[in-house]
Parts: C-alpha cells; structure tokens; sequence
C-alpha cells in the first residue's frame, strides 16, 4: 500500500547516520543489464533457497535498509524481493554480507520502486540485473538443470485507473520476454490484488485470504495467460501466516487483514516450492509481512571465462 512521502526529509539512500563501519561503500549506476564474472567467495552450499517478498514501506528514512537485512539474517532468507523502497534511480550496493540491486525513478516524493538483496554469497551465480522501471526488476541466477528468473514488482494500488493497471501487464509482459520459456520463473511481490480463499483450476490453491476483488480477477488472469501458480495460497497454514497486509483499521474487535503481497511460480516447477508462509513477526516499521517460500535449487557458478557484456535495455522494451 502507498502512503504520502512529502514529509521524508532523507537523501541518503537510507544510510542517514548509521556507523560508517556497517556501510560496505560500493554504489554504482545501472542504466543497463550487466552479465557479471564470479568474485571468490565461500561456495554457496545449500539445496534450497530461502526466497522472499516485502513490502517495506519506504527505504527513503535513515537505517531502514539495514533493518530490512537484519530481518533476512535473523529469518535466514538469502533472496528479499523488496517493493516501494522509495529509492531514486539504478543500481546495487554492497551493505555488509549482502548485495541490494535497486530500481526507482528520478520522482522528487520518491514514489514506487523495488530491489531484490541477496546474500553476498549468491553473487557468482548471478548472471544479470534488469532494472526495467520503478515498479518491476529482474535478476537471473545460474542452476542447473535450469536457470533462475526472479522478478519483484510493485504493483498500482486499487484506486489507480484500470488504464494504470493494463499498463502495469504490458510491462511485465514485456519484462517477461527476457526469460526463456525452459527456465524457472517467479514473480513476486505487492500485487495490490485479493485473489481470495477457493481453488482456481491450478493457478489458485484452496488456502488464499478472504474474497477476491476486481484486481484479484485480474491477477488470475496474467497468471492463467503466463502460466503461473500463486504458491501462498498452496499451502494449509493459520491464518496469521497467510494475511499480508494489515489495515490502518484494524483492531482486536475488528480484523481487517488481507492476503495482497505474492510468490508466483512457473506451474511446471510447483513442486519445486516446499513452503510459503508470511512472517508476522518480522518488524521494520511496515504494515506488511514478508511472504517466504523455500525452493529446492542447484546453483551453478557463472563461467570465468564469460566477459561482462552490455544488453541495450531498449531492446526489451521494443522487441522489432
């Protein structure tokens, strides 16, 4: 969900004055995708993947990154889709064991934007980063059999235009074009979107939150369209691992929580997710809560011998 920016006084990129120790200065510009070469690192041993989305509600006040990475390292997650991170422009820094990718806009209220941080540990198998606008970001893994594409969004929320929102598919439509069809594709984050409790053919499971709404159907939609399942409804769980949103409204005598924040999976690799649930406890002054799946994987290290090469960020955008 939104909320007005006017008052964040912050231009810091979140640092603020946090102890320059924490702060692992390696900031750069991304105005294209970058294949990178592997750095020597610890070999990154693990047959699952800890992969989560979360709307944290603005990076843009001092410290708020860190906290989001304490979170990870006290949930154990080694991939955070992050959505309205408020940040301006492209780009990745390094902060402590972790790498933030991050894609914004030059807005001076620092609407929208996501990142996706990964442990520092995962950064030789990353092939590219994508980021592709203020509301979508891809970044691709190698792993054997197949290759990893992991996309966070953020999308409008539902007082937006349905224009605003066909807007948004096109461009993850687009976006999409990016992965191969024989590689596993996830999709995740703020869809601003109630899909609802009761099964959908294989797209929806029987476990979801409440009653689908307008957006919701139109959710089901792209994922019908693109293939994918929304693994956090798969699952039975207590309501309080489901919900992902908590509304301003809500109180002891009258809950107003709802399921809007999602990991989407291509259906072929459904059996590939082991679990999704919503951490509650997890505290960063948002009022969402980070979804987490656990993927079963095997990573393989980007070839040495590949250059870093550049890819015309145009092309994506206009395929002819």
């Amino acid at each position: 969900m939104t909320s007005n920016g006017e008052n964040e006084e912050h231009t810091d990129h979140g640092f603020g004055t946090q102890d320059p120790a924490e702060q692992e200065i390696s900031c750069r510009a991304c105005p294209v995708v970058i294949l990178r070469n592997p750095y020597k690192v610890e070999k990154f041993k693990t047959s699952t993947l800890r992969i989560g989305t979360w709307n944290v509600r603005s990076w843009y006040e001092s410290g708020r990154v860190h906290n989001t990475i304490k979170e990870m390292i006290r949930l154990n997650i080694d991939i955070m889709g992050v959505s309205e991170t408020r940040w301006p422009n492209s780009g990745e820094i390094a902060i402590r064991d972790h790498i933030v990718f991050y894609s914004g806009n030059n807005d001076p209220l620092h609407w929208n934007g996501v990142g996706i941080i990964i442990n520092k540990m995962l950064k030789p198998y990353v092939r590219s980063f994508v980021p592709y606008s203020d509301r979508m970001a891809l970044i691709q893994l190698n792993s054997t059999p197949r290759n990893i594409n992991i996309i966070q969004i953020y999308a409008p929320t539902a007082d937006k235009d349905d224009d605003v929102i066909e807007d948004f598919y096109e461009q993850l439509s687009q976006l999409m074009k990016y992965t191969k069809s024989n590689e596993v594709t996830m999709i995740n984050g703020d869809f601003n979107a109630k899909v609802g409790r009761g099964r959908e053919d294989d797209i929806i499971g029987d476990y979801g939150l409440g009653e689908r709404n307008q957006r919701g159907d139109r959710l089901v939609e792209f994922c019908r369209e693109k293939k994918l399942v929304v693994c956090n409804t798969l699952f039975r769980l207590p309501t309080r691992r489901i919900y992902t949103w908590r509304s301003p409204a809500d109180t002891k005598d009258r809950i107003v929580r709802n399921q809007i924040d999602y990991v989407t999976i291509d259906k072929r690799f459904r059996n590939s997710i082991m679990s999704a649930k919503t951490y509650p406890g997890a505290d960063i002054a948002s009022d969402h809560n980070p979804v987490i799946c656990q993927l079963k994987v095997r990573l393989k290290r980007v070839s040495s011998a590949r250059s870093s090469k550049r890819m015309d960020m145009r092309r994506l955008q206009d395929p002819t």
